[in-house]
């Protein structure tokens, strides 16, 4: 994959800016960077809080052969990012599908979207990488939830956040490339759904099971709190505390 990196200071938001590129007929490769976003964008319409100096904020346009397979784009860049951050001593793990825990709390964001640029078949993967918790914390609601690498701003080494995009790319583009089962070996490995209490949550409500793990196809296995037995393609789950 050649890459072409476009630097902002400062836009809404780096998914938004990739989708507006490749419609204008971007190539592959192209990747957004942003020094902070005004409205960055999570899963199932959240937003992504993404304020200045504290961040690795990023998307990706990319061409893939074939109808674009968001959840294989996405577990690919989970895997990617996992080792990067291993590769200078940190131990994280993946909350099916998209969120990267480090000590429970989650330190980085992924969201894959298709798009249709009026000639071809498109995506834009977007992450997002908390490098240190913001000035005051952050935003009630996600103390409990969110994470940083480091405490502050001042503990994150010098030119770690080009260091970082830069072995994020080549490990997600050597999966991208690769065989899907790679990535979803690379995927399962750092998974932390194996036996776990989870609550899954649906567009008709919510319910408690135990996650078996991830299969092959990337796909959640999860036993209800009642004995069912259920085989997810999508969806969320929340870890619940034992």
């Amino acid at each position: 994959m050649d890459l072409t990196i476009r630097h902002l200071i400062k836009t809404d938001s780096t998914n938004l800016e990739a989708k507006r590129a490749a419609i204008s007929g971007a190539p592959e490769g192209l990747c957004v960077i942003a020094d902070c976003q005004s409205a960055g964008i999570g899963r199932l319409g959240r937003s992504f809080f993404s304020p200045e100096g504290t961040g690795l904020y990023m998307s990706l346009v990319l061409r893939p052969r074939g109808t674009p397979q968001p959840q294989l784009i996405t577990c690919a860049a989970a895997a990617a990012v996992c080792a990067a951050l291993e590769k200078r001593g940190f131990a994280p793990g993946i909350k099916w599908v998209n969120d990267i825990l480090i000590d429970s709390k989650k330190v980085c964001g992924i969201l894959a979207q298709g798009l249709f640029d009026g000639k071809s078949q498109a995506a834009v993967l977007g992450i997002g990488v908390n490098l240190s918790l913001p000035d005051g914390g952050f935003p009630d609601g996600l103390g409990n939830i969110a994470g940083a690498l480091y405490e502050s701003r001042n503990e994150v080494p010098e030119g770690l956040r080009d260091a970082l995009a830069g072995d994020i790319l080549e490990n997600f583009a050597a999966l991208y490339e690769g065989e899907s089962e790679k990535t979803a070996r690379e995927y399962i490995k750092r998974s932390l759904m194996k036996n776990r209490p989870v609550t899954v949550i649906t567009p008709d409500g919510h319910f408690d099971a135990t996650s078996l793990g991830v299969n092959g196809d990337l796909s959640l296995s999860v036993v209800t709190d009642g004995g069912e037995k259920l085989v997810l393609a999508s969806g969320e789950v929340s870890l619940r505390l034992k």
